[in-house]
C-alpha cells in the first residue's frame, strides 16, 4: 500500500532527523519501513509505520549511546 501524506511527512522527517540511519520504504514488505544504522549494517529495524520506526530508531540509538559509555 502506498504511503499516505502524513506517513510521507513523518518518513521524510525521520530521515532528516536521523542521518546516521539508512532509512528505506518498500510497500511490498511485511514491515515496509526499515532503518539500518550506518555504524552497524548487520542490524535492521523494521516497522509498519514511520512513527513506529522512529520509536525503534530512538531506542536503538539510546542503547548504542549507553553502550559506548557516553
Amino acid at each position: 500500500m502506498p504511503m499516505t501524506v502524513k506517513e510521507r511527512d513523518q518518513y521524510e522527517n525521520l530521515k532528516a532527523d536521523w542521518p546516521v540511519y539508512d532509512c528505506s520504504y518498500d510497500p511490498d514488505r511485511e514491515h515496509p519501513f526499515r532503518a539500518v544504522p550506518l555504524a552497524d549494517r548487520n542490524t535492521e529495524l523494521a516497522a509498519d509505520s514511520p512513527a513506529e520506526l522512529r520509536a525503534l530508531v530512538r531506542a536503538d540509538h539510546a542503547a548504542r549511546i549507553q553502550g559506548t559509555g557516553r
